[in-house]
């Protein structure tokens, strides 16, 4: 169960604080939908986010986005969770009007969600626990992530700073990560991407 209250309302964007009762055992819900466009911060605790085949552990350098239409799984390892975020959340009107103004008026559906969780998608045989030199994952950051929509397709540009394990060393690398997706409907598809280690 979660409890919710409304911080600040403004033309078109709503401030709320999500908490979860102290008194009330939680049980996660197997999944959940999105119906609206928000920027997510946690205050405080911690719990896991799973969209599709990948899942994070959320701390407070994290920004979970949601768009309409978005299906996603929240997981926390206790009965009663502690964690604590404010949610920013907006107008699907303010939201058009933004992307006018940018030049994007077709990018609503999909794109945001894409800034925070796109490019990992692109370095699947990295999360499984190997990268690609044969070193254990350590840790995988993405220091800046920007996207560019061209219609039907948005392309992804990001630098990442990975740290590796083979044996008792560990090795920080970083580069740059580029990402193509192709909306299909209300789903982009990724159908390309590349890597590489400039600066």
């Amino acid at each position: 169960m979660n409890a919710e209250t409304k911080i600040w309302a403004g033309a078109g964007v709503g401030v709320f604080r999500f908490w979860h009762p102290d008194h009330d055992e939680h049980v996660d819900p197997r999944q959940e939908r999105s119906e609206i466009t928000s920027l997510n911060f946690l205050d405080s605790g911690q719990f896991s986010l799973k969209i599709g085949l990948y899942e994070w552990d959320m701390d407070h350098s994290q920004c979970f986005i949601t768009r309409p239409g978005l299906v996603f799984r929240s997981k926390h390892r206790q009965a009663l969770p502690r964690d604590v975020f404010f949610s920013v959340q907006f107008d699907e009107s303010i939201v058009d009007e933004a992307l006018l103004i940018a030049g994007k008026p077709h990018a609503r559906s999909g794109t945001v969600a894409l800034s925070r969780f796109g490019i990992e998608r692109a370095n699947s045989q990295i999360r499984g626990g190997t990268s690609a030199g044969g070193g254990k994952l350590i840790s995988l950051k993405f220091d800046r992530t920007e996207i560019q929509v061209y219609g039907d397709v948005a392309v992804l540009y990001s630098l990442f700073t990975l740290e590796t394990e083979e044996g008792s060393k560990r090795k920080r690398s970083s580069g740059r990560a580029t990402e193509i997706f192709r909306r299909n409907g209300d789903t982009w598809v990724n159908t390309g991407w590349h890597l590489d280690s400039g600066a």
